[in-house]
């Protein structure tokens, strides 16, 4: 074979190659046009084909092929080979624009002070908690946003319970959606823990196998270690972006997801009891829930975290005994917010409710047009019921999911002395939050550029040199 021969087999599977890349790319940018390089990223070290395959549907396979189809003719069969390079070339540039590392590394090439200067140490925080201390439920709705309320842009209220949730309890509206805090696994870590999660560095991991930011310091420790029992239960592979670490990490006794789950159904009612991405429906999940509840010790504090999961696109779910309405992904969310308001209903009628906080949260806005309609303003949904009524939230404040740390904590009777955790500001003190304090320009680029200080909560315990 000529060298002439072996050039072209080479140029032949580069193309292939920077081809069906530059298609996944692009079909990847299509569902969710507002990823950044962290998400990416995170996403697809934790990718696996048992995910790959529960995420997408034949349709999704179709879109991403038909890109190819359409790209790869046109350099391969209408280019000469020096045109060849230069479609190589482009296309290679454009992958890489489309992953968001050039953004990326433009930043991390300067280190911010954000953390020196305006991040509260949780260790260094002084906790009084209240005599009777509360229980705390906390459930993440997957991409539940508050504007799903409004009928011109979905034709109906997605979330009639759920706004009457809000409207018996309170909820704040102006919200900042900040970097490292706009997919799941990093909205866990922002209101638990105050801080966003960033890809890995070379000195450091920020998941390794035993620990995830081993450095850091998050809310359920400290309520653990004030004598709450602590659980968090997943719809999903609760492996999958390694929740399971970070539960095990940072002070939940138990992690359950959709293998434990499982094990608890008979055989023949397996089916039953599945919905989206490869996980377990949400109507099983509350009703799994209970069952966690009733194991908790009623005379010690609990803290109880639910994951959502029939609303997680671009497939979606819907439980049988909700109804048809549209016959596309709003159907999923007005059956979902049902099965919230049920539980709560439920919840109501045990003798736990009279001494526990419960704060509905969306994980993360919608990552993409919902009813192909995206309103101006948007905003996660939030809610905070059965609060004392000493406690006010600041609905003039703008915020942050950061924000919710020291809010939940403080919904639970908890004092701070600096009504602060980590970047987040209670929303229910008169301090600002960063977002007002430093504007919405300044964080969303200091979030994401190098910081040594970040760099010490992900460093393994064997190798902890004093952060």
């Amino acid at each position: 074979m000529n060298l002439k021969k072996i050039a072209e087999i080479i140029t032949l599977i580069l193309l292939v190659f920077a081809t069906l890349t530059l298609s996944v790319l692009l079909y990847a940018r299509f569902l969710y046009p507002d990823a950044d390089y962290e998400q990416i990223t995170i996403t697809v070290e934790h990718l696996t084909p048992k995910v790959i395959f529960a995420a997408l549907s034949l349709k999704d396979y179709i879109l991403a092929l038909l890109f190819f189809i359409f790209i790869y003719p046109i350099c391969y069969f209408l280019l000469n080979k020096k045109q060849q390079l230069i479609a190589l070339l482009f296309m290679s540039s454009l992958s890489l624009y489309l992953t968001g590392y050039p953004t990326h590394f433009i930043l991390n090439q300067t280190k911010t002070t954000l953390y020196e200067q305006h991040y509260i140490a949780p260790k260094t925080l002084q906790l009084t908690f209240p005599k009777q201390k509360k229980n705390l439920v906390l459930i993440y709705l997957e991409s539940f946003e508050q504007n799903f309320t409004e009928e011109k842009y979905y034709q109906k209220n997605l979330i009639p319970n759920l706004q009457k949730l809000q409207q018996k309890g309170q909820f704040v509206t102006n919200f900042s959606n900040l970097p490292g805090a706009t997919f799941s696994v990093a909205a866990i870590v922002a209101s638990q823990c105050g801080i966003p999660i960033r890809p890995r560095t070379q000195k450091n991991d920020l998941y390794t196998k035993s620990h995830f930011l081993p450095q850091a310091v998050c809310f359920p420790e400290l309520l653990r270690q004030n004598g709450y029992q602590t659980a968090l239960i997943k719809a999903a592979d609760i492996t999958y972006t390694d929740v399971d670490i970070f539960a095990k990490s940072h002070g939940y006794e138990k992690a359950i997801g959709f293998d434990e789950i499982i094990q608890t159904y008979p055989e023949d009612e397996l089916e039953s009891h599945l919905g989206t991405f490869d996980g377990i429906n949400d109507k099983s999940l509350f009703e799994y829930a209970k069952k966690q509840l009733a194991a908790f010790n009623p005379d010690k504090p609990f803290m109880l975290t639910l994951f959502s999961l029939d609303t997680h696109g671009p497939n979606y779910f819907k439980a049988p005994s909700c109804p048809v309405v549209f016959n596309d992904e709003r159907d999923a969310f007005l059956c979902t917010d049902k099965i919230v308001a049920d539980f709560i209903s439920w919840f109501k009628t045990t003798p736990y409710y009279k001494n526990t906080t419960i704060v509905i949260l969306g994980d993360h806005l919608m990552p993409y047009a919902l009813n192909n309609k995206t309103p101006k303003k948007r905003g996660t949904y939030n809610a905070f019921l059965n609060l004392d009524n000493s406690l006010k939230l600041d609905t003039t404040k703008t915020y942050s999911t950061y924000d919710f740390a020291p809010t939940i904590l403080e919904s639970l009777n908890i004092k701070l002395d600096n009504r602060a955790f980590g970047l987040g500001r209670s929303l229910f003190a008169k301090e600002p939050t960063l977002v007002e304090q430093l504007g919405f320009s300044y964080l969303k680029d200091a979030l994401r550029q190098k910081s040594d200080t970040y760099e010490r909560f992900q460093t393994p315990p064997q190798k902890r040199s004093g952060a």
